[in-house]
C-alpha cells in the first residue's frame, strides 16, 4: 500500500543518512518507478530501476541445457534455435517448454532435436493459455478486455491510448480510467509517454487465439 511503501522509502533514506549497512533488494512490475517518485520526489536517488526481463539468448541456451546435461541429454541447435525463438526467451516459458519438451525424451532418444521441439509445441502453448495467461485474462472486466483487445487491433505494441480509443470508438477521456485499471491491476504498463503495452510477453498473441482476432 502507498503509505506502507512510503514509511519504507523513508526507513531507506534515514538508514542512508546515517551510513548504515543494509542494502534491500525489491521487485515489482514496470510501474513501481513511477510509484516509487509519486510517493516520495527523492525515491529515484535511493533506488536503482533494473528492468528485468527476458534472458539473453545464451543465458536462455544454459537454462535448457545445464538440467538436461545432468541426465546425460543434450540439445539440437536447430530444437534450441527454435524454442528460443518461440519462447523469446522469457524465463518462464522457457521452464514450460522445457518441461513439456521434457516428455518427449526416452531411452532411445537421448537428443532433443527439432522433430521433439515441434511435437510439443501444442502441449506447451495449451498449458500457458489454461493457467498462465487465463489466470489473467479472467480478472479482467469486459470493459478492460475491450480496451486490451483494442491495443491488440492497433497490430504494433506499444501502442497509444489514441489509436486504442479509436479502436474503441470513444473518445480519449472515456479509455483513460481504463487504463488506469489496467496499469493499477499489473496488466499493462506505460511503455512511453501516452503508449502502453501489456507486463506480460506474448498476451496479444493469447487474446488473438482466443477472441479469433486475424
Amino acid at each position: 500500500k502507498d503509505d506502507e511503501f512510503e514509511a519504507l522509502i523513508a526507513a531507506i533514506h534515514r538508514v542512508n543518512q546515517k551510513a548504515l549497512p543494509l542494502v534491500i533488494f525489491a521487485a515489482g512490475l514496470p510501474k513501481i518507478a513511477k510509484i516509487a517518485g509519486d510517493i516520495k520526489s527523492y525515491a529515484e536517488r535511493l533506488f536503482q530501476f533494473v528492468s528485468i526481463g527476458s534472458l539473453e539468448n545464451a543465458a536462455g541456451k544454459l537454462a535448457l541445457e545445464e538440467p538436461a546435461r545432468r541426465w546425460k541429454v543434450s540439445y539440437s541447435e536447430d530444437a534450441l534455435a527454435m524454442i528460443l525463438d518461440i519462447t523469446e526467451c522469457y524465463p518462464y516459458f522457457l521452464q514450460e517448454y522445457g518441461k513439456q519438451v521434457w516428455a518427449e525424451v526416452s531411452e532411445e532418444r537421448l537428443e532433443i532435436d527439432q522433430s521433439m521441439a515441434e511435437a510439443a509445441y501444442p502441449a506447451f502453448e495449451k498449458s500457458l493459455d489454461e493457467s498462465f495467461f487465463k489466470v489473467r485474462h479472467d480478472r479482467a472486466t469486459p470493459r478492460e478486455l475491450e480496451f486490451m483487445i483494442a491495443m491488440v487491433k492497433c497490430e504494433k505494441l506499444p501502442c497509444s491510448t489514441k489509436a486504442i480509443a479509436e479502436q474503441m470508438q470513444c473518445l480519449l477521456s472515456a479509455v483513460s480510467p481504463l487504463r488506469a485499471q489496467l496499469i493499477h491491476k499489473g496488466f499493462i504498463y506505460s511503455a512511453n509517454r501516452g503508449e502502453v503495452d501489456f507486463t506480460v510477453p506474448q498476451f496479444d498473441k493469447f487474446l488473438k487465439r482466443i477472441h479469433g482476432i486475424s
